[in-house]
């Protein structure tokens, strides 16, 4: 089963299955690249595999979070793994990686974002914004970053020290991404709101 959204690149698509596998495939033809097992098969029926999170394609590699806590780091040539990193406790990853082109960002249910060295995969920061993150970061500019969580707040990352800028109170919590444009945040919250926050400073504009 897959549920999560694919990366394309160079003609090839990339994304994770539930049963812990990672997938390569011709855009064109649908034919298998490689294939990846990343996590082993369940014996009791707990299986961990690749969920919410949709993978990132950064240079000749592609990251990705699993449902087992660790954050995955694949060769796009032929899906040798460079590095994995486990995230806090070791629950599953929601958040989408993004990257500004220095750092990957990705948020944990534990609260934090963590923003890690591609090439390495070790941390670099680490932000607490204090409950739960499910969404993926939106990146303003090169230095700044907004994630929503899960204690009805927008955040304001500063991307190169992983300090907090600016917190913004919502109406209620919001999983999912921010869209950018024209200098504000648009993202949806639970109870079918559509919300607008001055992506800059911090300032709420409007709700549906």
């Amino acid at each position: 089963e897959i549920v999560n959204s694919p990366a394309v690149a160079d003609g090839v698509v990339y994304f994770g299955a539930r049963t812990g596998t990672f997938h390569a495939v011709d855009a064109k033809s649908g034919r298998k690249v490689w294939l990846q097992r990343c996590m082993p098969l369940s014996t009791n029926g707990n299986q961990k595999g690749f969920s919410y999170s949709a993978p990132l394609v950064f240079g000749d590699r592609v990251i990705v979070g699993g449902d087992d806590g660790f954050l995955y780091c694949l060769a796009r040539a032929d899906g040798k793994e460079l590095w994995k990193l486990g995230l806090d406790d070791l629950s599953e990853v929601w958040s989408s990686p993004k990257t500004n082109g220095k750092l990957v960002m990705v948020g944990t249910k534990s609260g934090f974002l963590w923003g890690i060295d591609p090439i390495a995969g070790v941390q670099r920061w680490k932000a607490n914004v204090g409950d739960a993150i499910g969404g993926s970061l939106a990146i303003v500019g090169a230095t700044q970053g907004v994630i929503p969580a899960r204690d009805k707040r927008l955040h304001a990352i500063d991307l190169e020290k992983g300090t907090v800028l600016w917190r913004c109170d919502l109406p209620n919590f919001s999983m999912g991404a921010p869209s950018l444009a024209l200098g504000y945040a648009f993202f949806q919250a639970r109870g079918g709101h559509f919300l607008a926050v001055e992506a800059g400073a911090g300032r709420f504009v409007a709700g549906l």
